[in-house]
């Protein structure tokens, strides 16, 4: 891919947040972007650019972010979480997202995965810090709450579903973790005319012409398991897949 190319797709994820901002609301009124805290987020790393060079792409397919009474970008707040040498306990969320990150970037080319990282991966100031080199997507982009209810963000799958995939398309991941309920998942596989197999778990989707991995799993800010259970769980799933999709 050309700069030339790199640049469209950046403009065109920027273009496209624009107009979601200012959608019209939904007939019954119920979604509202333009009059409720609208949140961006897309691609990380401040140079666009260097996510689309990587082999892997990880990227994050989360509920709804919440908080301010303006609208705000989740991906400078996620750069800012990156670049704190001393990072604050009020952010385990993210610790998991660089462990689980870390893990799928680290993966070697016949789909083994590293040793679950230690604190140095997550506290180290770095240009390569795992956070920089995700995406992160939120199905709910406005009006959003510390508990996500499922009936209120299917309204939102519903209702955004086109523009919800015009941005995953032009982030171009390799591999999707979704922490949304598999009610979610069929309502926006069925938007793009895929079928999700849960007898072969994970799925493999095809966007952009190349192979894609979904993992259903659990939200990062879920901490019934331990840190080893939720990254070994995890990495086993996206090792399946990965080896598969190497064996076609």
């Amino acid at each position: 891919m050309s700069e030339n190319e790199y640049q469209e797709k950046i403009d065109a994820l920027e273009a496209l947040l624009d107009e979601w901002e200012n959608k019209e609301s939904s007939p019954d009124g119920y979604i509202n972007h333009q009059a409720h805290v609208f949140i961006r987020d897309g691609i990380v790393n401040e140079k666009p650019e260097k996510w689309y060079r990587q082999k892997y792409r990880p990227l994050f397919l989360l509920r709804e972010a919440y908080g301010g009474d303006q609208g705000w970008d989740i991906r400078a707040y996620v750069r800012s979480v990156a670049d704190r040498e001393r990072k604050d306990r009020s952010w385990p969320t993210w610790y998991n997202v660089t462990r689980w990150a870390y893990g799928i970037l680290k993966t070697s080319a016949n789909g083994d995965f590293p040793s679950l990282p230690d604190n140095s991966i997550i506290t180290t100031k770095s240009d390569d810090h795992p956070l920089k080199q995700i995406a992160v997507v939120n199905i709910k982009k406005s009006n959003g709450q510390k508990t996500s209810k499922l009936g209120d963000l299917m309204n939102y799958a519903k209702y955004d579903a086109t523009e919800i995939w015009q941005e995953i398309e032009l982030i171009d991941p390799t591999v999707i973790i979704s922490a949304n309920d598999p009610l979610i998942q069929d309502e926006l596989a069925k938007k793009k005319g895929f079928e999700i197999d849960r007898q072969d778990f994970p799925s493999i989707l095809k966007i952009n012409g190349h192979d894609v991995i979904l993992i259903e799993y659990h939200h990062p800010a879920d901490f019934h398991y331990t840190n080893m259970t939720n990254y070994c769980k995890l990495m086993a799933m996206y090792q399946r897949a990965f080896r598969a999709i190497k064996n076609k």
